[in-house]
Parts: C-alpha cells; structure tokens; sequence
C-alpha cells in the first residue's frame, strides 16, 4: 500500500482519539460527516499502537470467554442517591473514579466531558470527586480522550484513564513501548460501547426534537435510567426525546465507519468495565424508566481489588451477578449500547 493509500485509510477508519496528533504533532481535520481524522500519518506508529490497525488490535481477539477475561461480575449501583440519579445507569463507574482520588490511589482522573459551548466533548484531568461527578455522563459524540496525553502524563501525577475501549487499548499499546510512562496510568477503567455516533446524526437529533435555538445544555442520559435526551435552549425552553428514539432511530443508525468493524465494545484490556445492567422482560430488554444499576465486570486483580474495596466501604451496593453468561445475550440483543463516559 502505497503513502497516499494508507493515509486514505486512516484517514477513514481512525477513531480521533487523538493520540497521534499528542504525541507526534499530526494536526486533526474534520470530514463532512464530523469526524476527527489526522491529516497525514506515520505507518510504523500507526500500526503499532491505532486501533485502526488489524496489528495493534489483533490480541484483542485472543481472549478465550466471548465476555474477555475477568475476575468477577457484579450488579449494583450507587450508595450516593443523586449520583445514581445523575449518572448514565447507576453511577457505579463515576463511584470508583471518586474512591481513587479519596483513597489517595491516584491524584487525578483522565476523562471525557461535555463542551459547554458545543456539542463537542473536552479532555478533562479531575481532583476531586465534585470535578469528576460535574463531567459525568454519556456523550454520544466522537471524543478524542488522549488529545493531549503527552502533555498529561509528563507531570509528577498518577491517574486512572477512563476512555472507551479502543481508547483504553491504544494508550496501553503506546505505554507498553515507553517505559518512562509505564507507572502513569495506575488504572484503566472502561464501559460497553456501540460505536460513535456522527455529527449530523446530532444534528438531526436537534432538529426532530424540535429545539432550532443554540442550546445551552444538552444531556443524553440521566435523571432517571435510561433517561431522556433532555436539550435546553439559549431561551430556557426545554425538549426532551426517549433513549429508544434517540438512539435506536436516529444516532446509532450513523456511525463511525471503524465501529462497525470493531473487534472489542466490552473494554477487554480495562481493568474494570461497567454498562448498563438492563432489565429483562418477555426475554428482551426492558427500557422502562427506573432507579439505574450498572453491570461492572472486574478484569484484573487490582481492578478486583478496589472494587470490593468499594463495596466495603459502602460506596457502592453491589451484589455477585451469578447468572450473568445466560443474561447478557438478552441484554444485548436488542440494546442501543451505552456510550458512556463516567456514569
């Protein structure tokens, strides 16, 4: 494949997490669907840490159980009742952020939020528990977490990484090569993810919820769960739409085109996984609104570790989820997956 070749492929199948444009200095462009991509691209780099490339990602297809490996698989949510209520489901991965930083297990937290001036997401480095609680939430936008990574990860700090699953193996992919970084990222913390939705999937999104003022807020899931697309305008009128339309009608229907390629939406090099724990009913998902609760599915020891350090402390309520191999293909089958950030 020649130069002009390969810069076409990736120029299509990246991701826009940003990586290459930290460490490298390659400048992004945005495509007339509004994704991020680089402008160029240096193949040897590419190949080994992008999650558009087959080599980087190959061991992701390696793991034995069809759900990756893991440790332990609980279902709980919450002790914080407005946190439940705020998050994406129950709260659970917006609770451990917090218990790093309380236990003085990292100093910071690497995480998306919402762009108050956009619909766009930022890279955000949270102290404190309000810091991570206020950018909690899902965004179903393109983000690009390791935009500035390099910069990050060269201060005198520790942090746990909370990114979407290709984000997660990338940056493992580009630390695993730099022993400097090797002690940076203590923990990786991931969520089940159905792919990127577009900008004009957004943007159709406005327009049939009804909103044609510039929005001052808008959120995807939360207050209650699954929640509602709640838009507010510049004026304070408000608009809302359900999870099912919203998703399953308009964003999941365009998405990134490496998403539907993706070999790996269950955070298998994540030392611990949340998404959403649905109900079921009639042998399908249940959407009905209800108090959120998350499935957290703990990959590594460490992850095991602070996890029911969580639950002794009473962070989380949390209870083993035993038949957890018979329901998550029900869950699944006909889920609009959370894209989530914290939540």
């Amino acid at each position: 494949m020649n130069k002009k070749n390969i810069d076409t492929f990736y120029s299509e199948y990246c991701t826009g997490c940003g990586l290459c444009s930290s460490c490298l200095g390659i400048p992004l462009i945005m495509n007339n669907k509004g994704f991020l991509s680089p402008k160029y691209c240096k193949n040897d780099f590419n190949e080994r840490v992008c999650p558009a490339s087959v080599f980087s990602c190959f061991k992701e297809c390696m793991a034995v159980n069809i759900w990756g490996d893991y440790i332990a698989v609980y279902r709980g949510y919450s002790e914080d009742a407005a946190l439940r209520k705020k998050a994406s489901s129950g709260g659970v991965l917006s609770e451990i952020a917090c218990f790093l930083l309380d236990s003085k297990e990292v100093d910071g937290i690497i995480h998306i939020g919402a762009d108050q001036d956009s619909l766009n997401t930022k890279v955000f480095v949270s102290h404190t528990r309000a810091e991570v609680i206020s950018h909690s939430g899902s965004r179903y936008i393109q983000s690009s977490p390791l935009l500035n990574i390099c910069d990050i990860i060269e201060q005198d700090e520790k942090y746990a990484f909370i990114g979407k699953p290709c984000d997660v193996m990338t940056l493992k992919n580009y630390i695993g090569e730099h022993d400097k970084y090797k002690d940076k990222i203590k923990y990786y913390l991931s969520f089940f993810c159905a792919g990127i939705p577009s900008m004009l999937a957004n943007k159709e999104l406005i327009l049939k919820i009804g909103c044609n003022e510039k929005i001052a807020s808008l959120n995807y899931r939360g207050n209650g769960w699954p929640g509602y697309v709640h838009i507010v305008d510049k004026n304070g009128n408000e608009y809302s739409m359900s999870y099912e339309e919203a998703w399953g009608g308009i964003l999941g229907r365009d998405k990134h085109k490496m998403c539907r390629l993706c070999m790996d939406g269950i955070g298998l090099e994540a030392d611990i996984v949340c998404a959403d724990a649905w109900y079921i009913k009639n042998n399908t998902p249940d959407f009905s609104e209800r108090d959120g609760r998350n499935l957290i599915i703990c990959r590594t020891k460490k992850g095991h570790e602070i996890y029911k350090k969580l639950i002794s402390h009473r962070k989380v309520r949390s209870e083993r989820y035993e038949n957890f191999d018979e329901e998550m293909p029900i869950m699944l089958s006909d889920e609009p997956i959370s894209l989530q950030t914290t939540g």
